[in-house]
């Protein structure tokens, strides 16, 4: 069991990560997805960890709630639409979020790689023929 100084200090340092190093990420779901209404919640009994948010452009799903579960040190995330639950899946790795929401939602997180040829242009002068 945490103490609550334990967990406030927890909390405090998840959303400090969260505002620093995950805003960007957050932004881009804003963008990329229309993600909005960002609410965070912490289990005091047992620390896990919730993450929810609505998104646009998925016929399947309209709203997702990622939990961490500090005692498994794994994820589960849970899609709902019109606030009914549709879909949970349990025993995640952080690696297998971005796969599976896209699996779950059709919708992309992330913009592809793209690698672009050096093309083969050459210049003339002017007056050259």
């Amino acid at each position: 069991m945490w103490s609550d100084e334990e967990i406030l200090y927890y909390v405090n340092y998840m959303l400090m990560c969260l505002t620093l190093k995950e805003n960007y990420a957050l932004k881009s779901l804003k963008v990329m997805i229309e993600a909005r209404n960002f609410q965070y919640a912490v289990n005091t009994q047992n620390g896990d960890i919730h993450l929810s948010f609505c998104f646009s452009g998925s016929g399947k799903a309209n709203q997702v709630t990622v939990i961490y579960c500090s005692g498994m040190d794994d994820f589960e995330i849970v899609f709902y639409k019109n606030q009914k639950e549709i879909n949970r899946i349990d025993h995640l790795y952080f690696e297998d979020l971005k796969d599976i929401f896209s699996q779950i939602t059709g919708l992309e997180t992330h913009l592809p790689k793209i690698m672009m040829a050096t093309p083969n242009i050459s210049f003339m002068r002017v007056g050259d023929h």
